[in-house]
């Protein structure tokens, strides 16, 4: 299954009214975002681990992970950084195995996680 994130961006300009009401103007897809992590490389490796996806190493400046064939997280070494949240769709059963691998994997976060559907 493959997913990306699109964003449509609508006018809301006196400028455009030519255009029909909830015409889109422009198709955003999200190509990449950066990730600030204490440790690029394993913070990639761990993620690519925990969503069973390939880690191909550290470029020449970010330590990447492909999340589909249009997305990619860019790890990048930072220490002073705020938390971010990032949120996937995926199948119950597709879930269920990433939770697994989370939990198994929990000792590594100070904090206990908890199961939430």
């Amino acid at each position: 299954m493959s997913s990306s994130v699109t964003f449509i961006l609508r006018s809301c300009s006196a400028h455009t009214t030519s255009r029909p009401v909830g015409r889109p103007l422009v198709a955003i897809a999200l190509n990449h975002t950066i990730v600030p992590a204490r440790d690029r490389e394993s913070a990639a490796r761990q993620f690519a681990k925990l969503f069973c996806l390939a880690y191909h190493g550290v470029g020449e400046h970010f330590a990447s992970v492909n999340i589909n064939e249009t997305l990619t997280f860019l790890f990048d070494d930072d220490s002073d950084f705020e938390s971010h949240h990032y949120a996937f769709h995926v199948s119950g059963a597709d879930f269920d195995a990433i939770f697994r691998r989370v939990q198994d994997a929990s000792g590594l976060w100070q904090r206990p996680l908890e199961h939430r559907r």
